[in-house]
């Protein structure tokens, strides 16, 4: 196998042909959370490191945002919604009356009153009022929510955030092998009906991913063990999780080791990013780490 050296040389070469597509595809892995997250919390951690205001990126904030919501579910439950709608009505005022440039000033405008309406837990009070409606019952109007709301995250994790992993590595190795990538082979997994059977490989090596992790080393060393996974999905999503999962580990049998070193060379990339607040591994970290990746498995 090349040397750590040659793989992100060659990833570059890659990054350069293609940088605005890797960009953007790394950039939508975020959003959905598949892949680099660590984008917003190294922004959160510079803000707090610079300016000393930690309770205000999390701490105190998240703690009061959920004591609220624990309080208008409980008036909600006690069928007290008159309680709720004021709770309600006092956190869209308080909106319209923050500081202008704060997280919490959104005061006009049509997009502003949808998110006040949203994150006020207005449109909760509005569905819970519907459903008491046609259940009768409070607990039930109140969890029914909840429950649809857990299920849409599932279903969201398991065949979009999951399903990325593949589709992401589908395009950024045709971007390693032709100078031209079609937006439209995005939708490779649907084109060949196989986005269901994708999905089913990526949850089960999600399962064991995480069974592994309740060990002392297991779940660092099957992290390289089941790295390529998604990579041989991309290239052939009939295998099917248990095929696909040997196939990884038989490939990454003495090479988990190489796999290490090469995320190794990127912590000073990472460092970078951390000092510039996430914007480098925007712009350019995660892409090129991407590519440095798919010289790894080719």
């Amino acid at each position: 196998m090349p040397a750590v050296k040659e793989l992100k040389k060659n990833g570059r070469a890659t990054l350069k042909r293609h940088y605005f597509l890797l960009v953007i595809l790394c950039a939508i892995s975020a959003f959905f959370g598949t892949e680099f997250t660590l984008v917003k919390e190294k922004a959160e951690f510079m803000y707090a490191a610079v300016t000393g205001k930690t309770e205000e990126v999390g701490g105190n904030t998240l703690k009061a945002a959920s004591s609220s919501t624990n309080s208008l579910y409980e008036d909600l439950v006690s069928d007290n919604i008159k309680a709720g709608k004021e709770k309600v009505a006092g956190r869209i005022e308080e909106y319209k009356n923050a500081v202008t440039g704060s997280v919490l000033a959104r005061k006009r405008g049509i997009l502003a009153g949808v998110i006040n309406t949203v994150t006020s837990g207005g449109l909760y009070v509005t569905i819970f009022e519907a459903l008491h409606n046609i259940v009768h019952s409070p607990t039930a109007a109140a969890i029914i929510p909840i429950l649809v709301g857990l299920t849409g995250s599932l279903l969201f994790w398991i065949f979009v955030r999951n399903v990325f992993q593949v589709l992401l590595r589908r395009a950024s190795l045709e971007a390693r092998l032709y100078e031209q990538v079609p937006i439209g082979h995005m939708l490779y997994l649907k084109l060949v009906g196989r986005w269901a059977k994708a999905a089913w490989t990526l949850l089960i090596r999600s399962v064991y991913e995480y069974l592994w992790s309740l060990t002392i080393v297991g779940g660092f060393i099957k992290h390289y063990s089941y790295f390529l996974v998604p990579y041989i999905v991309a290239e052939n999503p009939d295998l099917g999780p248990k095929k696909t999962i040997l196939l990884s580990r038989q490939m990454m049998y003495g090479h988990k080791w190489e796999c290490f070193l090469l995320d190794l060379s990127m912590i000073g990339w990472h460092l970078l990013g951390l000092l510039t607040f996430g914007i480098l591994d925007i712009f350019w970290t995660n892409p090129y780490l991407l590519t440095a990746y798919n010289e790894f498995y080719a």
